[in-house]
Parts: structure tokens; C-alpha cells; sequence
């Protein structure tokens, strides 16, 4: 598929059919669940106060809580993707897993 005026407009239309998730119930910091109306669930990296996206034992213990929740719902398939337009995750901080 080419990438056209057309399916970015498509590709909108879609993205704001999206239900946000479980963010109303669990509060997390780093992490934004959207849920599509094909059962997709996407998952936005977003670690707030910092310049790029870090692992850190806070964002990996959010991430296993979402898996979990998600491992019960059963969805389709699941999209993670960078809330940061500096990539996606830019290492670790190791200082938190000591």
C-alpha cells in the first residue's frame, strides 16, 4: 500500500473510533491503553518527566500489570508504540533495578 492523502485521512478516521481503556480504573504514569472496534488494544510508551522513553522498574511493573489485565480480556492484538518523537525506548535505568 502506498502512502497517499487518502489513507492518512482513512488512517484518522480510524484512530478516532478508538475507546481509551482501563486508564480510568488502574491510573498509570507511563502507559495509555486504547481499545479499536476491532478488539486491537494499543499501547502508548509515554514515560513522563523525561526527554525519551526509559525503562525503568516502575514502567516495566506498569507494563506486566497491563499485560496481565489484557491477558484476561482476550484482545484481537496489541500495538505498542512511542508517545516520544525520539524513538521508542532509548535504554534502561539501571540505578532503579539495583
Amino acid at each position: 500500500m502506498y502512502l497517499n492523502d487518502e489513507n492518512i485521512i482513512s488512517f484518522v478516521k480510524y484512530l478516532m473510533l478508538i475507546q481509551p481503556i482501563m486508564n480510568e480504573e488502574k491510573n498509570f504514569s507511563h502507559w495509555t491503553l486504547e481499545k479499536d472496534p476491532n478488539n486491537f488494544v494499543w499501547l502508548n510508551l509515554d514515560v513522563q518527566e523525561s526527554s525519551a522513553n526509559v525503562l525503568s522498574a516502575d514502567v516495566l511493573s506498569e507494563f506486566h500489570n497491563i499485560i496481565e489485565s489484557l491477558h484476561l480480556d482476550h484482545p484481537e492484538g496489541l500495538v505498542i508504540y512511542s508517545g516520544k518523537k525520539n524513538g521508542f525506548i532509548m535504554g534502561a535505568d539501571i540505578k532503579g533495578f539495583i
